[in-house]
């Protein structure tokens, strides 16, 4: 059995990023992806994956690289992961979450989190459908789009009461201003009478995960 390599703490924080998002909160392994960034950035680079870090609202994420990004013969290399789809309840909900954080940025300035009652983005997101809509229905259907943008790290869902969900940062970068646009027409179109919308996949954002 070949000698192992000196330990090397960098890759504390490379595991923690293949395993999802790393956050300023998450204390010891967001220091290290800081003090060791550039190596980490390298390391990543050469499996096809960008390192985006987010000092300022401290979070970071790796990303496989577009095709126009890829360097020379790094086309070659399989792809590490995979990206998956938002179904619509979940990418509406996203777009209700981006909104919601565009305002918390301009009016919270001495505010860190950005807190929502869940009553009060289930009642957001009640508004885009008809009246007639089965109530107990279309909670089922907010719930399970809060338990998967709370899996890909969009928001964090809190054990407080009543329940409030804190909208993470990193919505921002996932969810740009011109993909922000293109997703809201999207879902204006699903809106339209005679679309059924329960089964409709648009990319509000793709989320790449270990496959």
């Amino acid at each position: 059995m070949p000698a192992a390599p000196p330990f090397d703490d960098s890759k504390i924080a490379a595991i923690r990023l293949l395993q999802g998002a790393v956050y300023r909160d998450d204390g010891a392994a967001w220091e290290l992806l800081l003090t060791h960034e550039q190596k980490l950035s390298e390391f990543f680079t050469s499996l096809r994956l960008t390192l985006v870090v987010s000092e300022a609202d401290g979070f970071a994420f790796i990303r496989q690289m577009e095709e126009e990004e890829l360097p020379e013969g790094y086309e070659k290399l399989p792809l590490l992961m995979r990206r998956t789809r938002l179904g619509f309840d979940a990418t509406l909900l996203a777009v209700l979450l981006r909104e919601e954080l565009r305002k918390f940025d301009e009016e919270n300035l001495d505010s860190e989190a950005c807190v929502i009652a869940e009553s009060e983005l289930y009642s957001a997101f009640a508004d885009f459908f008809a009246e007639a809509q089965d109530e107990k229905r279309l909670q089922n259907r907010f719930k399970s789009a809060c338990s998967k943008l709370d899996e890909i790290g969009f928001i964090k869902q809190l054990t407080t009461d009543p329940p409030q969900l804190n909208v993470r940062p990193i919505i921002k970068a996932r969810l740009t201003p011109e993909r922000l646009r293109e997703t809201r027409q999207q879902l204006l179109d699903h809106l339209k009478p005679n679309k059924e919308s329960d089964d409709a996949e648009i990319v509000a954002t793709d989320h790449e995960a270990d496959g």
